[in-house]
Formats: structure tokens, C-alpha cells, sequence
């Protein structure tokens, strides 16, 4: 069913300190290439993505299970491996040295997929995924023109480390989830031409069937009378139960999903006539509703006024050619307003996950540059222009308990400054 890990490596090897980085890098720069040819269907161009940069995984690991006294053969791994991410088209291709993957290369097919005018709730991971694998090719370019082994085994090291976040893992779904995850919890799961039925109820009809709502997708049902019932990858499966003659696998997005499905739809209302409108009383405007959480809390106030100010001045200078005056995206995603938090609720994202991101991962070309002071500054920004509340105390410059337990989303009674956005002003 897929879902391939990369081969076991010893401890002493670049895989040794994977599992201490899983950077997720929804707030991360990157540079949409244009695509010129038009895109595949989006699940066979996600599975190419996918093969490309496992092919680039298994080069390096290759190269690095040899024993050889010349450096040649791991500048020819390297070389190889960016081949597979970056495809033939790509001024660093070095057909000299073979390609491990296909024409497109991993980021061909990745920036296909996000040359489209929709936006389905794969595009921000897949964002993520164009960003390490960007870095992984910078990484690996500087492994080729390394001097000493040394230097080569850190730059491979960190490019592996990359690569293995653009794979991701399929029990996560959103930014963390890499490609992996974007497979087993959207639809870009979904084969083409397979059934697709509501995510709402489970069908009472054989399988195979892909449970879809608003873009993800939360369950398959494949016949249990079958024997064998084949899916196209692995999609780290939260459980698995028998309906009658079916198995119902439930993926990572089945509670995302649960929330979505018990939301009310929208009641349309009929337009009034106009006799109707000159005949009733003009209304009467209410007191403002107090600002709530979505559980009817009150919000934490976690900095101050004038720390949001200082930190708008740093995203000016720091953040702003990515993430834009209007903190909507050039470059990168937005980090503010309706759709920034209403993509942190779906996926479930706290105060903790935001920070982290932004401490160890931006700015993009330089991460980590900033002083502590600056990094608390621009968080207190995003939190105003998110239309959280200021208070008397600042943001914290150290991590704090209490953020993994304050969860992003859109807060209610809120009256946004920019209402085509939903920000407020810093």
C-alpha cells in the first residue's frame, strides 16, 4: 500500500539526528516557478513528487552505506539526487551524472500542482513541500563543493533532513503531514475516476468508495468479502472497522472532517421587497458582543500595545517581501486573518506550533538571526493583526507551557479593521 520509509541507516550516518527536526514550514518563503506545460491529474502528479524525492533519499543513503577513500562518488550521489528533485528542465541538472527520478523532477511536479487558480486544503502543505525541497537542493549543492568529508556530511545531512519533511508522514495531516500526509488526508488521495461520496455519512453501497468533504478526505471503504483490496499508498489509517461486507479506514483528517460535517450550512436568506424595507422600523443597533473563543472564553491578552508596534516595524523589514504589507502571501502563505485562522482551526494548530515556526524557521534565507526580543516583537504583531487582544504584560521571549493550550482560530464577536481580510491593525 505504499508509504515507503527510507532505508535504516546507522547512527553515526546524516539520518542519525532526523528524528530531532520535523519542520514544518507553513510561514517559510517560496519561489512559485511558472509551469508551463499543463498539470497531470493532482494524484498521479503527487505520487511522482513523491517517488522523485524518495529516489533522492535513497541516492545520498546509497552513496553513504559505500565505503570509498575518493569524494567522488558522494558529489555523484548528490548531484544525482538533486537531479531527481529539480528535473531536466532546471539550469543545475546535470545529465552527466544520471537521474534517478523522471523529466519533472520532484519540484516539477510540485509546482504543477500549485499552478492552479483553487485553492483545496493541500495547497499550504504543498507550500511547505516546495520549500524543503528548495532547501534540499541548496544543501546538497554546497555538499558538491565541499573540501573536507566533514563539511559534506553536514550539508547532506541537513538536506536529508529536508527531504524528509517534503515526504512527511501520512498520520499527519496539514502543513506537518509533507506529501505523505497531503496523499492519505486530501484528495489528492483520491485515484481519478474513483467514487467520491460524502465524508458526512458512511455509504450503505460496496465499496471502493473515498469519503470526501470540502477537500479532505477522511475515510475509504473497500469490500471485505475481496480477500486482498489494493489503495494506491499508505495513508496512516487512525482506525479500522467492519460495516457488514465493508472495512471502513478512517485517515488523520477524520476529525477534522467530523467538525466540518456537524457545522450548520448557511440559510439562505430571500430578498426583501421593496414595500417590505420602507415599511419596517429602521434597526436598532446593538452593544457590540464581547470578544469570546470559540469554546465561549475569554481570549488571553499576551502582549502589549506598543511590543505589537515595535513588531510590525520588524515584519516590515524582516518578513514583509514574503508575507506582504496586508500579511495575505506574495511569496508565502498569509499569517493573518479569515483564511490564516480558519486553516489554524481545521488543522488544529496552538500558540505553541506558530511560535516554534517562526522562532526556528524564519527568516527564510536566514533563520534564526533574530534576537529573542525581536521574535516575541513579531509574534505580538501576528497575535494583533489575528484581532487577539493586547494586555499590560509582553509576549514571552522563551517558550511558555500555556501556548501549546491557546489554539488559533477565528475569534467570535470580533469586529476586523480590514474586513476583506478579517486582519485588525497592529
Amino acid at each position: 500500500m505504499g508509504g515507503v520509509s527510507p532505508p535504516a541507516h546507522n547512527a553515526t550516518g546524516p539520518l542519525a539526528r532526523a528524528d530531532c527536526v520535523w519542520a514544518g514550514l507553513l510561514l517559510a518563503c517560496a519561489l512559485f516557478l511558472p509551469v508551463s506545460k499543463a498539470a497531470a491529474e493532482p494524484h498521479t502528479e503527487s505520487l511522482a513528487a513523491l517517488a522523485d524525492t524518495r529516489a533522492a533519499i535513497a541516492e545520498i543513503i546509497q552513496a553513504e552505506d559505500q565505503i570509498a577513500n575518493s569524494p567522488t562518488p558522494y558529489r555523484r550521489a548528490a548531484q544525482r539526487a538533486v537531479n531527481a528533485i529539480v528535473g531536466e528542465g532546471d539550469r543545475v541538472f546535470d545529465k552527466v551524472n544520471g537521474n534517478p527520478g523522471d523529466a519533472a523532477g520532484a519540484l516539477g511536479h510540485v509546482n504543477a500542482l500549485l499552478d492552479r487558480r483553487d485553492s483545496p486544503p493541500w495547497v499550504n502543505t504543498l507550500h511547505g513541500v516546495q520549500v524543503n525541497l528548495m532547501a534540499a537542493v541548496a544543501r546538497l549543492r554546497d555538499a558538491i563543493e565541499a573540501r573536507e568529508l566533514d563539511d559534506y556530511q553536514v550539508n547532506v545531512t541537513s538536506a536529508l533532513l529536508n527531504l524528509l519533511a517534503a515526504v512527511g508522514q501520512p498520520t499527519q495531516s496539514g502543513v506537518f503531514g509533507g506529501l505523505t500526509g497531503a496523499l492519505a488526508t486530501t484528495t489528492l488521495g483520491v485515484p481519478a475516476g474513483a467514487r467520491q461520496v460524502s465524508a458526512c455519512v458512511v455509504p450503505i453501497a460496496e465499496g471502493p468508495a473515498y469519503g470526501v468533504k470540502d477537500g479532505y478526505l477522511a475515510f475509504v471503504v473497500v469490500p471485505a468479502t475481496a480477500g486482498t483490496a489494493g489503495l494506491p499508498q499508505d495513508f496512516g489509517s487512525r482506525n479500522i472497522s467492519v460495516q457488514g461486507d465493508r472495512l471502513v479506514v478512517r485517515t488523520a483528517a477524520a476529525d477534522i472532517v467530523a467538525r466540518l460535517c456537524r457545522e450548520p450550512s448557511a440559510v439562505v436568506t430571500p430578498p426583501r421587497l421593496a414595500t417590505q424595507a420602507k415599511a419596517d422600523p429602521p434597526p436598532q443597533s446593538d452593544p457590540p458582543a464581547p470578544v469570546r473563543t470559540a469554546d465561549g472564553g475569554k481570549p488571553p491578552a499576551l502582549y502589549t500595545r506598543a511590543q505589537a508596534k515595535a513588531g510590525r516595524s520588524v515584519y516590515l523589514q524582516q518578513c514583509v517581501a514574503c508575507h506582504g504589507k496586508n500579511l495575505q502571501g506574495t511569496l508565502a502563505p498569509a499569517v493573518a486573518g479569515t483564511d490564516f485562522l480558519q486553516t489554524a482551526q481545521r488543522n488544529g494548530w496552538t500558540l505553541q506550533i506558530i511560535r516554534y515556526l517562526v522562532v526556528n524557521t524564519m527568516p527564510f534565507h536566514s533563520p534564526g538571526t533574530l534576537s529573542p526580543k525581536q521574535y516575541a516583537n513579531v509574534l505580538a504583531y501576528l497575535l494583533a493583526a489575528n484581532c487577539f487582544p493586547a494586555g499590560d504584560m509582553p509576549f514571552p521571549q522563551h517558550d511558555d507551557e500555556q501556548f501549546k493550550k491557546i489554539d488559533l482560530h477565528p475569534l467570535i464577536g470580533v469586529r476586523p479593521d480590514n474586513n476583506k481580510f478579517g486582519t485588525c491593525r497592529g
